[in-house]
């Protein structure tokens, strides 16, 4: 690939800007065809991609099975802005993380792990730890049922791009690779004592 030929890869940089300008990621086990499309595209064109983004004040972050873009050469008050949303919601994810993995022990994203909300709801509804976790989740609005709360938590994860639906009449959801992200970060959090 170069520059001349670009428009060969129309469908494919849509898809990578939607993702771009959503703040979105792009991930190689992503259900979506156009998705796994531009992820081959990005990794097989790294070089060209990065440098064409770099002329945006894009860098694109590649990690295992997933990318995403950051943008480069922020003033320090896009870069407050930033760091406070970010915050407010890795805070979020850390309560999630804890709670999926509570919730079920194979909740990782490195085997392609399948769910469904059946399941979840059968486990949260037998389980009082469970129950009082999901409570002091203030960040999900609505959860007068144990089926709304996980309703309102997967509808978080699937616009954030951590899960997508892949038999919506049942409630089956794959969980992305792009959710190594929140996992790394966790992982690397350092407790002082």
């Amino acid at each position: 690939m170069n520059f001349e030929n670009l428009q060969n890869y129309k469908e494919e940089f849509e898809t990578i800007e939607e993702a771009r300008l959503g703040g979105k990621f792009i991930c190689e086990n992503s259900l979506e065809i156009n998705m796994q499309n531009a992820y081959k595209l990005i990794s097989l064109n790294r070089s060209i991609v990065e440098y064409y983004y770099s002329i945006l004040s894009y860098g694109i972050v590649f990690e295992s099975g997933f990318c995403y873009f950051v943008k480069e050469h922020k003033t320090d008050s896009e870069s407050t802005r930033y760091d406070k949303q970010f915050l407010d919601n890795f805070i979020e994810y850390i309560d999630i993380h804890k709670f999926l993995k509570t919730l079920d022990s194979s909740f990782i994203s490195e085997n392609n792990y399948t769910f469904s909300i059946s399941a979840l709801e059968e486990r949260l509804n037998k389980d009082m730890e469970l129950k009082t976790t999901a409570n002091k989740m203030i960040f999900i609005k609505k959860k007068s049922t144990h089926r709304e709360f996980l309703e309102q938590l997967l509808t978080k994860l699937k616009n954030d791009g951590f899960v997508e639906s892949f038999n919506s009449r049942e409630g089956k959801y794959r969980l992305l690779k792009s959710y190594k992200y929140i996992e790394d970060i966790i992982e690397g959090i350092v407790i002082d004592e």
